[in-house]
C-alpha cells in the first residue's frame, strides 16, 4: 500500500499541473489519441481505466496488462463522421517465466505482460483550395498514426504497474512526427466484500507535432478510476479525467453479463461521458451503448456513441485469447 500511495502522489502531482494549466480546448494537436480503440470502452463511456485487462489495456492503462494470462489481440474498425474512419489494432502476450518466481518478485506471470498496438485514423479525401476559397483541383487526405508498445506487471498480488512508448506520425498535407509516454499503477483490494479495484494513468506526456512554424504539445491526460464487481456477472465503472485541452469530465460504465449456454456468454453495456454532453451538441449526447458476445476464446463487440446532430459513431471489435495459459 506504501508504494501506491507514493506512486498515487506522483499521478496526483501530474493532474495538479494539468489543472493549473486551465483549460486550453483546441491547443492540442494529435487528437486522435484521445478516441477510444474497442466497443466494450466505447459502450462503457470510456471508464476503463481500472477495468480493462486485455490488449486494450495498451490504450486504457498499461498496468491493466499485468492480469493477462494467455495472449490477447484486438481487431477493431469505427465508423465515424462522413468518410472518416479508425481502425485499431493491439497484440499482448504475457511472459513465462524461466523458473516458478520467488513471492516477492514480479507476479502474477513473473516477467509481465508485452503488447504493441496501431491507431489509424483516416479523414477522407478533402478538395485542396486557396485562401480564396477557390479550388485547385488537387486533392490531400489527412490521417494519423500511433504505433504503441508496452508492458505491464505485478509488483505484488494487489499492485500492478505499467508503461508504454508511442511513436506517431500525422499527417494534413506535411508530415510531422513525435514521441510520448504513457504510464500506470492498478491497486486491487475488496470494499466490504466486493472486489474494488483503483487505478490511475498518464497519456502522450512528452511529445509535441510540428506543422511549419506552428508546434502543439500532445493532449496529455491523467485518468483516476476505480471499479468494483457487487456479483460476479456485473462490474460498474467510474473514471474521472483531466486533459490539457479540457476541464475536467467524469466516465462512467456498466458492464451485465448474462450466461446463454456454459460457453456462450452475452454482454449488456451502458455509459456516460462528460466530455460531449446535451449541453455542447444539439441532440443526443454523452450517452453510449454496447453489447457482447463471447465464446469461449473469440468475442465480437459493439459500440455506439451518439454526437447530436453530428451523427453517431460506430465501433465493431473482433477479439481472441491464444496460448498456454501462464502460471501466477
Amino acid at each position: 500500500m506504501k508504494r501506491f500511495s507514493l506512486l498515487l502522489i506522483l499521478f496526483l502531482a501530474a493532474s495538479a499541473t494539468l489543472h493549473a494549466a486551465g483549460s486550453n480546448v483546441g491547443t492540442s494537436a494529435g487528437e486522435f489519441l484521445k478516441f477510444g480503440p474497442d466497443a466494450r470502452g466505447i459502450g462503457m463511456g470510456h471508464a476503463m481505466s481500472s477495468i480493462a485487462e486485455d490488449s486494450s489495456a495498451i490504450f486504457w492503462n498499461p498496468a491493466g496488462l499485468a492480469q493477462l494470462r494467455r495472449g490477447h489481440v484486438t481487431f477493431t474498425h469505427g465508423i465515424l463522421f462522413q468518410d472518416v474512419f479508425y481502425d485499431y489494432v493491439a497484440y499482448a502476450r504475457p511472459i513465462a517465466p524461466l523458473v516458478l518466481p520467488r513471492r516477492r518478485f514480479l507476479r502474477p506471470s513473473g516477467l509481465g505482460t508485452l503488447g504493441i498496438s496501431i491507431q489509424y485514423l483516416n479523414a477522407g479525401r478533402i478538395e485542396e483550395r486557396i485562401n480564396t476559397g477557390a479550388p485547385t483541383g488537387g486533392q490531400f487526405t489527412p490521417r494519423d498514426l500511433a504505433v504503441t508498445t508496452a508492458w505491464g506487471g505485478s509488483l505484488t498480488d494487489n499492485l500492478s504497474v505499467g508503461l508504454a512508448l508511442k511513436y506517431i506520425d500525422s499527417r494534413i498535407q506535411a508530415d510531422a512526427r513525435t514521441g510520448a509516454v504513457d504510464g500506470g499503477i492498478r491497486y486491487q483490494t475488496h470494499l466490504y466484500d466486493w472486489p474494488w479495484t483503483v487505478a490511475a494513468s498518464i497519456h502522450n506526456l512528452g511529445g509535441s507535432l510540428s506543422f511549419d512554424s506552428q508546434r502543439d504539445p500532445l493532449p496529455v491526460t491523467v485518468r483516476f478510476g476505480n471499479s468494483f464487481r457487487p456479483v460476479e456477472y456485473l462490474v460498474i465503472g467510474g473514471d474521472i479525467i483531466l486533459s490539457r485541452d479540457n476541464d475536467p469530465y467524469p466516465a462512467i460504465g456498466i458492464e451485465g453479463l448474462f450466461a446463454v449456454e456454459q460457453s456462450v456468454v452475452v454482454a449488456i453495456r451502458g455509459g456516460y461521458n462528460g466530455r460531449t454532453s446535451s449541453g455542447d451538441l444539439d441532440g443526443f449526447a454523452g450517452t453510449s451503448f454496447g453489447l457482447g458476445l463471447k465464446m469461449d476464446t473469440l468475442g465480437v463487440d459493439y459500440g455506439w456513441l451518439p454526437f447530436g446532430a453530428l451523427g453517431s459513431t460506430h465501433r465493431f471489435s473482433v477479439t481472441y485469447s491464444f496460448g498456454k495459459t501462464v502460471r501466477r
